[in-house]
């Protein structure tokens, strides 16, 4: 599996976890209670780890997609209906920030995620629940194990 921050090895998922599958035959490690993770064999504790782990990288990886799905959506409705000059400057700048922080959240940069977290709060004001589950995601505890910087 390739390592979302190889140089992050106090993050357990970055470094060389498990053991490959096709080095213990598969009732040898049933015998010894391991259990597959993406065709490593690893303990149930390093499993449960390891799951939470792979769940906020990816989820990372998600929100910085939605914010160039959401920049674009902005895009469009700022080119296709009439608005004032001081609307579509706030749209623009908007746009400008949520790419800035995609970009980081993309490379897992503390600064990213504060953009994020300020992108997504302003989303917030207008009472979508999605900004909710996505400040979560920014903020639990394996995000800010993510995020910390080195």
């Amino acid at each position: 599996m390739k390592k979302f921050q190889p140089d992050r090895k106090d993050i357990f998922i970055n470094t060389d976890w498990g053991i490959p599958e096709d080095r213990i035959p598969k009732e040898k490690a049933k015998n010894q209670d391991l259990l597959l993770f993406k065709k490593r064999w690893v303990t149930k504790e390093e499993k449960k780890i390891l799951g939470k782990q792979y769940i906020a990288y990816i989820s990372i990886r998600m929100i910085s997609v939605s914010h160039i799905i959401s920049i674009g959506t902005g895009m469009i409705v700022a080119a296709l209906v009439p608005l004032n000059n001081d609307t579509k400057f706030v749209l623009l700048f908007c746009g400008v920030i949520g790419f800035v922080a995609s970009i980081g959240l993309w490379h897992f940069k503390q600064w990213g995620r504060w953009l994020a977290t300020l992108f997504w709060g302003t989303i917030g004001l207008l009472s979508f629940p999605t900004p909710v589950i996505v400040m979560y995601y920014l903020h639990n505890k394996t995000a800010r194990q993510i995020f910390k910087s080195v």
